[in-house]
């Protein structure tokens, strides 16, 4: 399940070399909670990834390269996971919120044909 968040003393005692936690943000997302931790990182990116890349703007466009971007430089070092996190979650909400917010152009048009046959049914 992983050894939670780790002290100085417990890296020097485990590791061979003065390095101060793992150099890669899936290692240190397994190290700090485990298989579960680093697949719900995992889920969360690609499914953030999946629902953002719908949508065809220059803002939905900067948060996929983000993403991206920040995942290949997370394999390299590892940055602040709370910042990693807002990012995904950011770009996860930004895909589904035309969705639940906007109205759909289709809904108005049914709205209109819904009002055309009361009109005609009362006349």
């Amino acid at each position: 399940m992983g050894y939670g968040f780790p002290t100085t003393e417990w890296y020097h005692s485990k590791l061979a070399s003065f390095a101060i936690g793992p150099h890669n943000l899936i290692l240190g997302l397994m190290l700090f909670g485990g298989f579960p931790a680093a697949l719900m990182y995992i889920a969360l990116a690609c499914l953030s990834v999946n629902r953002v890349i719908r949508k065809n703007d220059k803002f939905a466009t900067a948060l996929y390269a983000s993403v991206v971007v920040l995942s290949l430089m997370s394999l390299m070092e590892i940055y602040n996971i709370q910042i990693t996190f807002f990012i995904i979650v950011l770009t996860y909400y930004y895909g589904i919120a035309e969705t639940n917010f906007a109205p759909k152009q289709q809904d108005e048009q049914q709205k209109q044909n819904h009002s055309q046959h009361l009109s005609a049914e009362c006349t």
